[in-house]
C-alpha cells in the first residue's frame, strides 16, 4: 500500500515537472528576452590596419597647354593608373577645375579632393576659401573639409571657419632627419613625436609623413634612399596603426644642386611600388585626405555603440560626445563599428540590414561590420534594426579580380566596380598613358571599344570599398 502511494505520488510529481519545462520551453522559444551587445570603434574605415594617402597639389589634365611638350603632360594620367595598380588612394589639393577630367577622374573613385588656397599669391579671406570649396564640391558631389596652405603660408589657421576639420602643412620628415614620420591618428595610433595634437591648430596644419621626390631633388637622397626611406615609414605606420601621408606633385619638374632637372613624373612608379611594398599584405583605408581627417573625429566622438533588443524591437543606440570645437555637421565619412558573428549567430541571426544611416555592412570570418553616419545634432543615435539571413554580405579586402574575354571585347569582374581604361602607343615611353574610357556607375562587366593596333591597353577597376586593380589588355 505505502508502495502504491509513493508511486503515485511520483507520478504526480512528475507530470508537474514536465508541465512547468513545459512552460518553460514555451517561453524561450516563444518571448526574446532583453539583450544587450556592444560594438567595437574600428580605429580605421572599414577596420583597416592604417591609412596611407599619396597626395598632390593641383590636377593637370593631358591637354594642359602649359605642359605638351615634356613628361608633365602626362602626370594625372599616370598617377591614377599607378594608385589603380599599387591600390593606394590619392588625394588632390585644388583651387580650380580644368575642364572636365577633373571631374571625370572624381567620378571614378580613385583619388580625392579638397581646397588648395592660393597664399603664395593672394590674401587669405573667408569669401575666396568658400569659393573654392563651391568650386570643388560641385565637382566632386561632396563638400570638402581639409587643406593645403599655398607655399606653407599658415599665417590664416586661426581666421579658418569651424568647417573646416584639418589641413596639410609643408613640412615633412626627410630621409636624412633620423627622424620617423609623423603619422599620429588618435590615441594608441601613430606617433606624434614632438606634435601635441590636442591642440586643434596642429590637426589644422599636420605634417606630412614625407616628400619623396623633394628628398631626392633638394636633399640629395639617390632613388634607392628615398625608396626605402618611404617603405620603412609605411611599414612602421601599418605597425602602429598610423595614418602616413606621402606629398608628391605629379607634375615636379625642378633642377637639383648640381642644375640637372629633377623630372618627377619617371619617379611617380617608383613612389608608388614602394608604398604597396610597405603596405605588404596589410589593408589600408581607401578613402581620400577628408575621410582620413573627418573619421578621427568621428572615432573619437562616439563614447559608445550598443545593439539593444527587448519585446521584438531592435535598435542601435550610439551616444556620441562631440567635444572639438568643430562643425561635426560637414562631416560625411560614417563609423565602422564592429561586432562579433559569433554574438549575432546566438540569437539566431546572420546579418543586419541596411537603412538610411547604416549605408554599407562588410565582414570577414570573424566579425560583422557597420558603416554608419551619425546624426552630429543628437547627443543619441537611436537607429532601428532589423536582421535577415542574408549571406551574401561582401568581404573586406575584396580586390577585383578582372578577366578579359578577347573574342568579345568584354572584361569581367569578381565584384561590382567602375572601369577606368588606358592606353599607350607602342614603343613609347612607360608613363605616356592616356585615359580613353571610364565609368561611373558600378557593374561587372564593361564592353570595350575597338583598338588600335599601334597601341597597348590596360584596364582598372574600383570597388564599393575602393580597392583597385589593373590588368594588361594585349
Amino acid at each position: 500500500m505505502k508502495l502504491r502511494q509513493l508511486t503515485n505520488r511520483y507520478l504526480q510529481i512528475n507530470k508537474i515537472v514536465r508541465w512547468v519545462l513545459g512552460i518553460i520551453v514555451f517561453l524561450v522559444v516563444t518571448v526574446k528576452f532583453p539583450y544587450q551587445l556592444t560594438f567595437q570603434v574600428c580605429e580605421h574605415q572599414n577596420n583597416a590596419d592604417a591609412t596611407i594617402i599619396q597626395v598632390t597639389d593641383q590636377y593637370y589634365p593631358l591637354n594642359w597647354k602649359r605642359f605638351q611638350n615634356d613628361s608633365r603632360k602626362y602626370s594625372s594620367s599616370w598617377a591614377e593608373f599607378l594608385a589603380f595598380q599599387y591600390n593606394i588612394p590619392v588625394h588632390v589639393f585644388e583651387q580650380n577645375i580644368k575642364g572636365n577630367s577633373f571631374k571625370e577622374f572624381l567620378k571614378t573613385g580613385r583619388g580625392g579632393a579638397s581646397v588648395y588656397f592660393p597664399s603664395c599669391h593672394k590674401k587669405y579671406s573667408n569669401t575666396t576659401l568658400d569659393s573654392i570649396i563651391n568650386i570643388i564640391a560641385k565637382a566632386y558631389n561632396r563638400i570638402p573639409t581639409t587643406i593645403a596652405y599655398g607655399c606653407g603660408k599658415k599665417e590664416y589657421i586661426d581666421k579658418l571657419p569651424n568647417y573646416i576639420l584639418g589641413g596639410r602643412n609643408s613640412s615633412f620628415t626627410s630621409w636624412n632627419s633620423n627622424k620617423n614620420a609623423i603619422t599620429w591618428y588618435g590615441k594608441n595610433c601613430g606617433e606624434s613625436q614632438h606634435i601635441d595634437f590636442s591642440d586643434r591648430s596642429n590637426i589644422l596644419s599636420r605634417p606630412s609623413g614625407g616628400r619623396y621626390y623633394t628628398d631626392i631633388q633638394i636633399i640629395n637622397a639617390s632613388t634607392l634612399e628615398a625608396s626605402n626611406f618611404v617603405r620603412k615609414q609605411v611599414e612602421r605606420t601599418i605597425a602602429t596603426s598610423g595614418f602616413y601621408v606621402n606629398f608628391m606633385h605629379w607634375q615636379d619638374f625642378y633642377k637639383n644642386s648640381e642644375g640637372v632637372t629633377v623630372e618627377g613624373v619617371p619617379l611617380l612608379k617608383n613612389l608608388f611600388e614602394v608604398l604597396s611594398n610597405g603596405v605588404g599584405t596589410a589593408r589600408i583605408a581607401q578613402g581620400d585626405y577628408n575621410d582620413a581627417i573627418e573619421y578621427l573625429y568621428v572615432k573619437e566622438a562616439v563614447k559608445n555603440a550598443t545593439l539593444k533588443s527587448d519585446n521584438n524591437k531592435t535598435e542601435l543606440i550610439i551616444n556620441i560626445n562631440a567635444k572639438q570645437k568643430i562643425d561635426y555637421t560637414v562631416i560625411n565619412t560614417p563609423v565602422t563599428l564592429k561586432l562579433s558573428k559569433e554574438k549575432i549567430t546566438i540569437f539566431g541571426y546572420s546579418s543586419i540590414s541596411k537603412n538610411t544611416q547604416i549605408i554599407s555592412l562588410y565582414q570577414d570570418t570573424k566579425n560583422l561590420y557597420l558603416n554608419v553616419r551619425l546624426d552630429f545634432t543628437k547627443k543619441q543615435n537611436i537607429i532601428p534594426i532589423s536582421f535577415s539571413k542574408n549571406n551574401n554580405i561582401p568581404f573586406l579586402g575584396n580586390i577585383p579580380k578582372l578577366k578579359y574575354n578577347t573574342n568579345r571585347k568584354k572584361i569581367t569582374s569578381s565584384n561590382l566596380v567602375k572601369f577606368i581604361v588606358f592606353k599607350r602607343c607602342k614603343g613609347s615611353k612607360e608613363y605616356e598613358v592616356e585615359v580613353i574610357d571610364r565609368t561611373i556607375t558600378y557593374s561587372k562587366s564593361h564592353i570595350l571599344k575597338e583598338f588600335d593596333i599601334e597601341y597597348e591597353y590596360y584596364c582598372g577597376a574600383i570597388n564599393k570599398q575602393g580597392e583597385s586593380s589593373l590588368i594588361t589588355l594585349n
